[in-house]
């Protein structure tokens, strides 16, 4: 007979799998991004893992109907900008594993 080598692999979100990835209990063979994530910088990317098409995002936001003001929005946009560039909410999503890129829908 011959011999079987048996590889798991899982797709997590960086935030579920924080903690097992800080005490090295799971190791992390690529990020399924464009570019290397700047909280996990020896990770590769998809691409560089030889991992063809391997890309996945997420992104979070503050909806509001088509008749929403543009001064909201605008108001809107310069109070998510001050939130998301505060210390303490940068730490967080980078703990969490969030990507740590600000997007801004007036840019």
């Amino acid at each position: 007979m011959g011999h079987t080598v048996t590889k798991r692999v899982t797709i997590v979100k960086g935030y579920l799998a924080a903690n097992d990835i800080d005490k090295k209990k799971m190791k992390l063979c690529a990020a399924a991004c464009e570019r290397r994530l700047l909280e996990l910088p020896d990770v590769p990317t998809g691409k560089e893992a030889g991992i063809v098409h391997f890309e996945m995002s997420t992104w979070f936001g503050l909806p509001a109907t088509g008749e929403t003001p543009r001064e909201i929005v605008k108001r809107w946009n310069a109070e998510w900008l001050k939130i998301v560039a505060m210390p303490d909410t940068r730490d967080r999503m980078r703990k969490d594993r969030h990507p740590s890129q600000r997007v801004s829908i007036l840019d």
